[in-house]
């Protein structure tokens, strides 16, 4: 095996903002493809050789291409642009390339300051079938499911991100953590693009919550979503495990900005027991998402401002006064089961709708029930 020379190893990179080498020596840059630096000025990708070439010599550099434009904001060449249309590409990325390879290159997309611009170019790519095609359809083929939802979930995911930047940078209920630019505010903003953009995939977006569907089992994760997130991308259990809470928590904060307080506060107390810190924000963009109209958007507003007004922040901290050890004294033959959970539901929803009540004042209402 012979070493390449520099100009052998710039033309073997993916793209001509790659080739560029820096001389130690006499402190230069160095453009071995003579298009480097004016594509890195004119803000242009492009590939060193032929596209076709370059692409089918590593299918992969059709999603790295994406992410490169998307991520600086620079325009793909049409000689690049239509190789990532060719047949011949797309057989290649879907045969030669592992799923976890290209679960690598869309979760860096999402990492990216606005994911929403990649995800539109592997649309316009017609790469969605290859990228996000799972075997869960019960209506279309996987192919064909993915292109007349991909348009929707990008929508989705644009809707979500707008609003998250508009929050974040607004919004009270949203803490400080979640308006930076730091690892944690890109790790929230991530899964919260990957849930908006699973919506459409999961049906979310196509009924009324309150009347015509059956409640989201907030323990049992959506097979769509994970096998989109899990089987497909690769990504870990627990993303696909937080999508779903998130799209649980949206739903149900939906359902409760219609009777905002009818049933007392412990009933959005509990889901935001359930949903927890970060989550109950991300659910609350969620369901705008789902609810974009005006109205939607100032009942899920005043909702916020009900939590708010109603001390709720920070239930999820909150500890009954009685755990299940205390119950079995307090009751004598009870033991540990369903049953000593029923009595903690049902204590914790006591406190929640009482929360003047002192420890004497709750057990006297867990003896009476």
């Amino acid at each position: 095996m012979d070493i390449g020379s520099p100009i052998e190893d710039a033309y073997r990179r993916d793209l001509t903002i790659n080739t560029l080498f820096y001389n130690i020596n006499d402190d230069s840059i160095e453009d071995f493809t003579g298009k480097g630096l004016s594509d890195l000025i004119e803000g242009v990708i492009r590939t060193p050789l032929s596209a076709m070439e370059t692409l089918l010599d590593d299918p992969l550099r059709v999603l790295r291409s994406i992410r490169f434009s998307s991520r600086f904001g620079f325009k793909m060449s049409d000689e690049l642009i239509d190789a990532c249309r060719h047949p011949q590409v797309h057989k290649a990325l879907s045969h030669k390339v592992s799923l976890e390879r290209i679960g690598t290159e869309i979760d860096l997309m999402m990492h990216a300051k606005n994911p929403v611009l990649a995800f539109r170019l592997i649309d316009q790519l017609e790469l969605g079938p290859i990228v996000f095609s799972t075997n869960e359809s019960k209506r279309l083929s996987p192919e064909e499911e993915v292109k007349c939802l991909l348009p929707k979930s990008i929508d989705c995911m644009e809707r979500a991100f707008d609003i998250f930047q508009e929050a974040s940078a607004t919004e009270k209920y949203f803490a400080d953590e979640m308006s930076h630019d730091d690892e944690s505010a890109i790790q929230q903003k991530r899964i919260l693009l990957y849930s908006a953009f699973l919506l459409p995939f999961v049906g979310a977006e196509e009924v009324q919550l309150s009347s015509r569907r059956k409640s989201r089992s907030v323990e049992k994760v959506d097979e769509v979503t994970k096998s989109v997130l899990v089987y497909k991308l690769k990504l870990r259990l627990k993303d696909a495990v937080r999508a779903h809470l998130l799209h649980w928590t949206a739903e149900s904060f939906l359902v409760q900005a219609e009777r905002i307080g009818a049933k007392g506060r412990a009933e959005i107390g509990l889901i935001l027991r359930k949903s927890g810190e970060i989550n109950w924000k991300l659910g609350i963009v969620l369901a705008m998402v789902l609810s974009p109209s005006e109205d939607g958007r100032k009942r899920l507003t005043d909702l916020v401002g009900y939590i708010e007004k109603e001390d709720l922040i920070g239930v999820w901290n909150l500890k009954p006064f009685l755990n299940g050890k205390d119950l079995m004294e307090v009751f004598g033959k009870l033991k540990r089961g369903p049953n000593c959970r029923k009595i903690l539901d049902f204590e914790m929803e006591a406190m929640l709708n009482h929360p003047n009540k002192g420890k004497q004042e709750i057990e006297e209402l867990l003896r009476a029930k």
